[in-house]
């Protein structure tokens, strides 16, 4: 049996980011390579504390058995045309995360546990023993849901300067501090010192394809500092946030 579905891809998922509150997902798998009985649709939906009563009952597991689907349009890539289509609609109760993967009964009766990849929860998802990491939706409320709240003026027409610390600036002692952080150990691609800051970044990759060399140029922190009059001129009047994602 093989199966498909990506948080990415309207026809998978619509929409295929963050749902309303008050609106509904349609949620689609994809299956092939076998005559699949059943496919069941496993929901665990978190309410806030702030959600009403209402919604918090209704926090926990749910289990919804997808309808199969006669769909007519654009399939995602690498989906044959004789695949088996099942869809179930999704409309939260209240904002909060919603949780989800997939139970397919094959024609021989065994169940078959479809999620996210190791470590994920969006993209393209993948079989599993035993139980898959689960997709992820994020149900939110509507600005204009929120009676009396206005964008800040600071925000309107603002600028926001983004910084990739390691191409920003270096700072005085940044030669030695990269050499000190290039000889430690580490598992992975390798990390190779550029001495010219003018350089345009390249991969080195290998007969396959893969990256073995990562460029780094020697970027700081106390870089940034040094720049700091330059980043709080008049035209850059927004707030810097701390990033969440790992950019290196």
């Amino acid at each position: 049996m093989q199966a498909f579905h990506n948080t990415s891809n309207i026809v998978c998922r619509d929409p295929k980011g963050a749902v309303e509150l008050g609106t509904s997902a349609t949620i689609r798998i994809f299956a092939w390579d076998d005559d699949v009985q059943s496919v069941t649709l496993r929901l665990w939906q978190e309410y806030g504390p702030e959600s009403s009563s209402e919604a918090q009952v209704l926090s926990g597991e749910k289990r919804v058995v997808m309808q199969k689907s006669d769909f007519a349009g654009a399939l995602p890539t690498g989906v044959p045309d004789y695949a088996q289509c099942f869809e179930a609609i999704v409309k939260p109760a209240a904002t909060g995360l919603i949780w989800y993967r997939f139970e397919l009964q094959a024609s021989d009766g065994a169940v078959w546990s479809y999620g996210a990849q190791e470590n994920r929860c969006t993209g393209v998802g993948s079989f599993a023993y035993g139980e898959p990491p689960s997709f992820q939706i994020t149900c939110y409320k509507s600005r204009g849901s929120f009676a009396g709240v206005e964008d800040p003026s600071w925000y309107k027409g603002g600028v926001v300067y983004q910084i990739f610390p390691d191409r920003f600036a270096r700072d005085a002692n940044w030669h030695e501090r990269t050499k000190q952080a290039l000889a430690v150990p580490r598992n992975g691609v390798s990390r190779q010192l550029v001495e010219d800051w003018e350089k345009t970044p390249e991969y080195q990759r290998d007969a396959n394809g893969r990256i073995t060399e990562w460029d780094f140029y020697g970027g700081s922190l106390a870089g940034i500092e040094e720049k700091l009059s330059v980043l709080g001129k008049p035209w850059n009047n927004c707030a810097l946030f701390e990033s969440y994602l790992c950019c290196f």
